[in-house]
């Protein structure tokens, strides 16, 4: 009876253990999933990206006329604006990176003037759309 005891535990350690190994296995699949989706939607959102922006930059660089200053305005919030969904590509695949522990920070000071102004500027037409009046 001992015997039996003892070869039903062995029998159960060695289930538990399986399963333990099964369930880190499918976590480190889930977590490679996650990374590879991760990668690609961030590429198949750069490449519209890359091409936006160096065309905004040569919009706005080219506008001279007094029409042409509104429109090198609004190319420069665009400009802008792909800058920051970069930036948040970025963030995104730095998700993964936490995930692993492999992140990097790179600590810097910021000014909060600099980012107001920057969001009052990119949604200044839909506020006085909507008229609502915007300042930082």
């Amino acid at each position: 009876m001992l015997g039996e005891n003892v070869a039903r535990a062995v029998r159960l350690e060695r289930a538990s253990r399986e399963l333990a190994e099964n369930a880190a296995a499918a976590e480190r699949s889930t977590a490679q999933v996650r990374e590879h989706t991760l990668a690609m939607v961030a590429h198949d959102l750069r490449d519209p990206l890359a091409v936006i922006d160096p065309n905004a930059s040569l919009i706005a660089r080219a506008s001279t006329t007094e029409a042409g200053v509104e429109l090198s305005r609004r190319a420069a919030v665009v400009h802008r604006t792909v800058q920051r969904m970069n930036r948040l590509l970025r963030s995104l695949l730095d998700t993964s990176l936490i995930d692993s522990g492999g992140l990097a920070l790179d600590l810097a000071p910021e000014s909060a003037g600099a980012l107001l102004a920057e969001v009052v500027e990119t949604h200044a037409d839909e506020a006085a759309a909507k008229r609502i009046q915007m300042r930082s």
